[in-house]
Protein backbone atom coordinates (compact mmCIF):
# COMPACT_ATOMS: atom_id res chain seq x y z
CA UNK A 1 0.00 0.00 0.00
CA UNK A 2 1.41 3.46 -0.94
CA UNK A 3 2.78 6.07 1.66
CA UNK A 4 -0.36 8.90 2.24
CA UNK A 5 0.65 11.76 2.12
CA UNK A 6 -1.11 14.48 3.78
CA UNK A 7 -2.87 17.85 2.32
CA UNK A 8 -0.87 20.64 2.99
CA UNK A 9 -4.12 22.01 4.61
CA UNK A 10 -4.44 19.24 6.75
CA UNK A 11 -0.62 19.55 8.65
CA UNK A 12 -0.04 20.81 12.31
CA UNK A 13 0.35 24.17 12.56
CA UNK A 14 3.69 23.91 13.08
CA UNK A 15 4.59 21.65 10.37
CA UNK A 16 2.73 23.84 7.70
CA UNK A 17 4.69 27.02 9.57
CA UNK A 18 7.82 25.41 8.33
CA UNK A 19 6.94 24.87 4.96
CA UNK A 20 6.25 28.51 5.08
CA UNK A 21 7.70 32.29 4.83
CA UNK A 22 6.75 34.51 7.19
CA UNK A 23 6.52 38.40 6.71
CA UNK A 24 5.23 40.57 8.91
CA UNK A 25 4.44 44.43 8.02
CA UNK A 26 3.12 47.92 8.58
CA UNK A 27 -0.44 48.48 7.03
CA UNK A 28 -2.26 51.76 7.14
CA UNK A 29 -6.00 51.78 7.94
CA UNK A 30 -8.15 52.32 11.16
CA UNK A 31 -6.72 51.39 14.27
CA UNK A 32 -5.01 54.84 14.58
CA UNK A 33 -1.31 55.52 16.15
CA UNK A 34 -0.69 51.76 16.87
CA UNK A 35 -1.75 50.09 13.75
CA UNK A 36 0.70 52.72 11.62
CA UNK A 37 3.70 52.06 13.91
CA UNK A 38 3.52 48.35 14.59
CA UNK A 39 3.94 45.59 12.60
CA UNK A 40 0.84 43.77 12.85
CA UNK A 41 0.17 42.10 9.27
CA UNK A 42 1.21 39.12 8.82
CA UNK A 43 1.79 37.70 5.52
CA UNK A 44 2.67 33.80 5.15
CA UNK A 45 3.50 32.07 1.54
CA UNK A 46 3.89 28.21 1.01
CA UNK A 47 6.80 28.10 -0.49
CA UNK A 48 6.28 24.88 -2.21
CA UNK A 49 3.31 26.11 -3.92
CA UNK A 50 3.61 30.25 -3.73
CA UNK A 51 0.18 30.34 -2.31
CA UNK A 52 -0.35 33.11 0.72
CA UNK A 53 -2.32 33.70 3.49
CA UNK A 54 -2.73 37.24 5.01
CA UNK A 55 -4.34 39.61 7.77
CA UNK A 56 -4.06 42.48 8.62
CA UNK A 57 -7.41 43.71 10.16
CA UNK A 58 -7.06 43.26 13.64
CA UNK A 59 -4.45 45.23 16.16
CA UNK A 60 -2.94 41.88 17.32
CA UNK A 61 -0.05 40.39 15.63
CA UNK A 62 -1.04 36.73 17.13
CA UNK A 63 -4.93 37.59 15.44
CA UNK A 64 -3.73 38.29 12.57
CA UNK A 65 -0.94 35.22 12.43
CA UNK A 66 -4.49 32.65 13.30
CA UNK A 67 -6.80 34.70 10.37
CA UNK A 68 -3.32 34.45 8.20
CA UNK A 69 -3.33 30.79 9.17
CA UNK A 70 -7.00 29.66 8.03
CA UNK A 71 -6.99 32.04 4.67
CA UNK A 72 -3.71 29.45 3.86
CA UNK A 73 -4.97 26.79 5.00
CA UNK A 74 -8.63 27.91 2.86
CA UNK A 75 -5.90 28.73 -0.19
CA UNK A 76 -3.93 25.47 -0.20
CA UNK A 77 -7.22 23.30 -0.17
CA UNK A 78 -8.82 24.99 -3.20
CA UNK A 79 -5.73 25.10 -4.72
CA UNK A 80 -3.92 21.67 -4.29
CA UNK A 81 -4.99 18.17 -5.08
CA UNK A 82 -3.63 14.97 -3.32
CA UNK A 83 -4.39 11.45 -3.71
CA UNK A 84 -6.68 10.07 -1.38
CA UNK A 85 -8.06 6.72 0.06
CA UNK A 86 -10.13 6.19 2.85
CA UNK A 87 -11.83 8.86 3.93
CA UNK A 88 -10.04 10.54 7.07
CA UNK A 89 -10.64 10.20 10.88
CA UNK A 90 -11.81 13.76 10.66
CA UNK A 91 -14.13 13.37 8.07
CA UNK A 92 -15.41 10.15 9.49
CA UNK A 93 -16.09 12.03 13.09
CA UNK A 94 -17.60 14.98 11.27
CA UNK A 95 -20.14 12.68 9.21
CA UNK A 96 -24.11 11.45 10.74
CA UNK A 97 -26.44 9.64 8.99
CA UNK A 98 -24.21 10.10 5.47
CA UNK A 99 -24.27 14.05 5.98
CA UNK A 100 -21.06 16.02 7.37
CA UNK A 101 -21.37 18.42 9.59
CA UNK A 102 -19.67 21.86 9.55
CA UNK A 103 -19.16 25.39 8.82
CA UNK A 104 -17.10 27.81 7.39
CA UNK A 105 -15.79 29.03 10.45
CA UNK A 106 -14.51 26.00 11.69
CA UNK A 107 -10.97 25.39 12.12
CA UNK A 108 -11.09 22.34 10.32
CA UNK A 109 -12.64 23.37 7.59
CA UNK A 110 -9.78 24.39 4.80
CA UNK A 111 -9.04 20.45 5.55
CA UNK A 112 -12.45 19.12 5.00
CA UNK A 113 -12.78 21.29 1.82
CA UNK A 114 -9.13 19.75 0.49
CA UNK A 115 -10.67 16.32 1.54
CA UNK A 116 -14.06 16.81 -0.35
CA UNK A 117 -11.80 18.24 -3.44
CA UNK A 118 -9.51 15.26 -3.91
CA UNK A 119 -12.38 12.99 -3.42
CA UNK A 120 -14.47 14.73 -6.56
CA UNK A 121 -11.39 15.23 -8.58
CA UNK A 122 -11.11 11.46 -8.06
CA UNK A 123 -14.75 10.99 -9.03
CA UNK A 124 -14.36 13.00 -12.04
CA UNK A 125 -16.74 15.31 -10.25
CA UNK A 126 -19.78 12.96 -10.21
CA UNK A 127 -21.32 13.70 -6.62
CA UNK A 128 -23.09 10.72 -6.91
Amino acid sequence: MPEFTPHPAALAENALLAQCDQRRQRRSGPGGQHRNKVETAIVLTHRASGLQGQAAERRSQAANRKMAIFRLRANLALSLRTERGEPSLLWQSRCVKRRIHIRASHDDFPTLLAEALDVLTLCDWNAA
